[in-house]
């Protein structure tokens, strides 16, 4: 299967959304949806118009995750294992990446000290909306834009990376377009940086 269309997701329960890009077409967000029909939906939607991957955010829950939070995060698991199901009943390839590796990836993790979340999400949506300025990007769904420019730069940079992560295949060839559009945003980003 040659992919040619890339989505990312964070599976977050109120801020969570999912980004779907197709080299050539407007980024297209969607709200994390709430029930898991309404995924399937979403998944079979999506690969009527090409051949998806898929990236989500992996989740687990840690030892200081208590009350609220962890509520938060239980429903946000939900989420997260309704997606991987549907990827897989669907044979859509599917990735896992943990926010350290894409915050990482993109440069956007802070060293040392715990960063204050309101000021880490405004970061994630700076990048956002500068790696799509004319698309539809929001704080709500930053989050799943950068997994996605995080992915093109995988394919771009390290194109074994993908194949070692895939949890339900175990090889996938990327389209022309999507890997030449991934290069080129590999060399934007080069270029920018070099200028910081």
């Amino acid at each position: 299967m040659e992919i040619n269309i890339l989505v990312g997701i964070d599976p977050g329960v109120s801020a969570g959304g999912i980004a779907i890009y197709k080299p050539g077409s407007p980024l297209v967000t969607v709200k994390m949806p709430e029930e898991p029909l309404d995924i399937y939906r979403l998944f079979k939607k999506i690969k009527r118009s090409g051949s998806p991957m898929i990236v989500v955010e992996r989740l687990s829950i840690r030892g200081d995750d208590t009350g609220g939070k962890q509520y938060r995060i239980v429903t946000m698991l939900e989420n997260y294992n309704n997606l991987v199901c549907c990827a897989k009943v669907l044979e859509i390839p599917l990735v896992l990446v943990t926010p350290m590796t894409w915050q990482t990836g993109l440069g956007l993790r802070a060293k040392g000290a715990k960063e204050d979340k309101s000021l880490r999400k405004e970061k994630y949506f700076q990048f956002a909306t500068h790696s799509f300025p004319t698309d539809n990007v929001f704080k709500w769904n930053s989050d799943a834009v950068c997994i996605l420019r995080f992915t093109q730069l995988m394919i771009a940079n390290k194109p074994k990376w993908i194949p070692g992560h895939l949890v339900n295949r175990s090889e996938c060839v990327f389209s022309f377009d999507l890997t030449d559009d991934s290069l080129k945003y590999d060399r934007l980003l080069r270029n920018e940086r070099k200028f910081e």
